[in-house]
């Protein structure tokens, strides 16, 4: 966690640049920060790579991307306000998999192996990704969240081997 006095400042410099700039629709900021300051390191005019952990839970609310598309095409709907904190985080194989088990996968587990594959041991198993009302909350879930996969994968691989 970053300090408000940092994250109302980094608030502030991209508000500031948003006004001097012609983007369109979602855009990306990277910045290094910590106590002592922050560096803007990059811009990048289009939705950043981990815009789908962002995405709404509900079927019914429109996809920050429909958005972002919309927006790039002239029609500015509201602003997607994000009102809880979201976490991702990718889980690594605990062990070499001759054929990654067929699994189940709950809804919060993306860039999922595919059944039947080979996965060395310490490579990407998949990505999981939960929300919380705080960083903690999302923290924590997403904790909770990779070692369910774990536990999935090392269930599934006992009970294929026996």
């Amino acid at each position: 966690m970053i300090p408000a006095s940092i994250e109302q400042a980094l608030t502030a410099a991209v508000r500031r640049f948003c006004l001097r700039t012609p983007l369109v629709g979602l855009n990306s900021f990277d910045f290094l920060a910590s106590d002592k300051g922050y560096w803007l390191l990059e811009v990048n005019p289009r939705p950043g790579a981990t815009l789908d952990i962002f995405e709404p839970e509900s079927p019914r609310d429109e996809s920050l991307f429909a958005r972002h598309v919309a927006a790039c095409n002239g029609s500015v709907g509201p602003t997607p306000l994000l009102v809880d904190a979201v976490a991702a985080q990718i889980v690594y194989s605990d062990s070499e998999l001759v054929a990654s088990p067929e699994l189940a996968w709950p809804a919060w587990a993306r860039d999922r192996q595919p059944a039947g594959s080979r996965v060395a041991k310490d490579a990407p198993f998949c990505t999981v990704v939960a929300r919380g009302a705080t960083a903690l909350d999302a923290r924590r879930t997403l904790t909770e969240r990779a070692a369910s996969i774990k536990t999935l994968v090392r269930s599934s691989v006992r009970a294929s081997a026996a």
